[in-house]
């Protein structure tokens, strides 16, 4: 479970953004007013599994178990039953659906919808289906080119496609969609398992029934499939475990008829996004779930008393894990704060290190509220695991205020408690003007957030460019508009060589490359010095503020900014 993510573009057939979110290019500038300035590291809760300890890991020649024995104390790994289907809720509490079956292989596309009260009804590609919830009950309609059909209202619906289990046939997907979304691109489609609508009493469950042996863990997107082989093994085992514990006896949970969520609330869940990468990943993520897997029906757990553990994992820490306890209240032994150096190393982690200034303004409205301003602040005491125990205000008269070190990390929306030191800027103190796509750390550029990591790349390097604004994260149902870090794009810094004077990404023009379609402008021209920037035909999520408050996400197909190449002469 990692509850703070960053959602990355790269690679990825959608493309979450709320509306304007699209960043232009503000120069930085000087700091006007009294700021503190947090330093600190790491990004989410840090109990378990670190994400980015367990790259570092397996960079140095660690296996999986060895990784997962090491986050989870006094665990062992060992083969058990997965054999189990699992109840994924895919949308919850929505009014409305829409589905559709697509085929992936020739002659595929064949599914039927199995309505109570009713009877099975076939349908193919050509058919869009409609689920509405009413006072009755579930009202299904189904558009064809020969008209629509209402069928008479019933508690249940359950969706079976050709190609999997339950319904034999050529290769077929189903695609689905919830209210405010349409069906066309690569979210919110299966490959596996069969979906059930449920009726409660306004509103609906539309809930996925997956095996977790395979069907289920070849859709985790928790961990990219590019990343070290016995890192991406590590992933899947500790989802694996999680979805065993959630599971229990097989219990369901009456307000979601599921086991999980396929969300952050749960683990996330993508299907056949996740299954189908581009380049082979998604092929390299199957193929990890099978080398975990001891027997047909058995697959590699972590235990604690022979039993599966609540495996919960974070993307990375300030150095050491956390105790469960010391998140959220309960003991659990084998959640216990061990080392993490891994996760600073800059090398590994883009998060290692982070900066977050806070003019004195903010930090009085948003962590000292009682306080009439801030003369001077102070971190007076940190936890055993690093993190930030309690930080000291005081104004001008002298009156002083503490906060708790969670107060200060969710009243600034900081990355993680690990803040470990901070610097102080009068007002006037001008900061230097700085390029924020190619310097590391964290910078303040004008009004906008900016935090940077770089790494070499041939003779110079390659850096990553994130910033806080506005989006929309979430599965189709479950979107929400945040302020969050969103990625901005990758700036090489290269020299002219015949490399690069051949590399599409540093050559004008529109062409399609590994299925995508790109635009790259480059300035002057397209040899020698010059300036070129790509932009990727994408699909967004728009979040369409309506007057009476709330939001409608529509899918919307446009030019997304990916990355900077900068030659120079050299």
């Amino acid at each position: 479970m990692r509850p703070a993510r960053l959602l990355v573009r790269c690679g990825l057939a959608l493309s979450v953004l709320a509306a304007a979110s699209l960043p232009g290019w503000p120069a930085a500038e000087a700091a006007t007013t009294p700021t503190v300035t947090l330093l600190g590291s790491g990004y989410g809760h840090g109990v378990g599994l670190s994400q980015y300890g367990a790259r570092g890991m397996a960079l140095e020649g660690r296996t999986a178990p060895e990784i997962l024995t090491h986050y989870y104390t006094g665990t062992t790994v060992a083969p058990v039953d997965d054999s189990m289907d699992l109840r994924v809720n895919l949308l919850h509490l929505v009014t409305s659906a829409t589905f559709r079956s697509v085929a992936v292989d020739t002659g595929g596309g064949a599914m039927q919808v199995a309505i109570g009260g009713v009877g099975t009804v076939a349908s193919s590609p050509a058919d869009s289906w409609r689920a509405t919830k009413t006072p009755a009950g579930i009202v299904l309609s189904r558009t064809s080119t020969a008209g629509t059909t209402t069928y008479p209202a019933t508690t249940a619906v359950t969706v079976r496609w050709a190609g999997t289990r339950f319904l034999p046939g050529p290769a077929t997907l189903l695609d689905l969609a919830g209210p405010g979304e349409a069906l066309g691109d690569n979210t919110g489609r299966y490959r596996d398992g069969d979906v059930g609508i449920v009726a409660g009493t306004s509103t609906m469950e539309v809930v996925a029934v997956l095996r977790l042996h395979d069907e289920y863990l070849d859709g985790i997107a928790e961990m990219s499939s590019a990343w070290p082989t016995e890192a991406v093994r590590t992933q899947i085992v500790a989802s694996r475990t999680y979805a065993l514990n959630a599971y229990g006896s097989g219990a369901v949970t009456t307000s979601c008829s599921c086991h999980l969520y396929d969300s952050v609330y749960s683990q996330v869940y993508a299907g056949w996004s996740k299954q189908s990468e581009a380049g082979g990943l998604g092929a390299r993520w199957t193929s990890a779930v099978t080398s975990t897997a001891a027997t047909s029906t058995t697959g590699l757990a972590v235990l604690y008393g022979g039993a599966p553990i609540a495996a919960y994992f974070a993307s990375s820490t300030g150095g050491q894990t956390r105790a469960s306890e010391n998140v959220w209240g309960g003991v659990l032994p084998y959640a216990r704060s061990v080392d993490d150096h891994w996760s600073l190393q800059k090398t590994n982690n883009p998060m290692a290190s982070w900066q977050v200034p806070v003019t004195t303004d903010r930090l009085r409205a948003s962590v000292f509220p009682a306080l009439p301003d801030i003369a001077r602040f102070q971190l007076t005491s940190f936890n055993a695991d690093g993190t930030l125990a309690t930080a000291t205000a005081w104004s001008a008269a002298g009156t002083s205020a503490t906060a708790t070190g969670a107060q200060v990390a969710s009243g600034l929306g900081l990355l993680s408690r690990w803040v470990t030191s901070f610097t102080t800027t009068l007002a006037n103190s001008p900061s230097p003007v700085v390029d924020v796509k190619v310097t590391p750390g964290y910078r303040l550029a004008g009004t906008r957030e900016w935090l940077t990591w770089c790494e070499p790349y041939g003779v110079d390097r390659r850096c990553w460019s994130y910033l806080k604004a506005t989006t929309v994260v979430g599965s189709p149902g479950s979107y929400r508009v945040v302020y969050d870090w969103v990625f901005n794009n990758i700036t090489y810094l290269a020299a002219s060589t015949p490399a690069w004077d051949t590399n599409p990404l540093a050559q004008p023009g529109e062409r399609t490359i590994s299925g995508r379609l790109w635009n790259v402008t480059c300035t002057p021209g397209a040899t020698g010095p010059r300036t070129c920037r790509a932009w990727i035909w994408a699909t967004l999520v728009s979040a369409q503020p309506q007057p009476g408050g709330g939001y409608v996400f529509v899918r919307i197909n446009g030019w997304v900014y990916n990355d900077e190449v900068r030659i120079s002469g050299v």
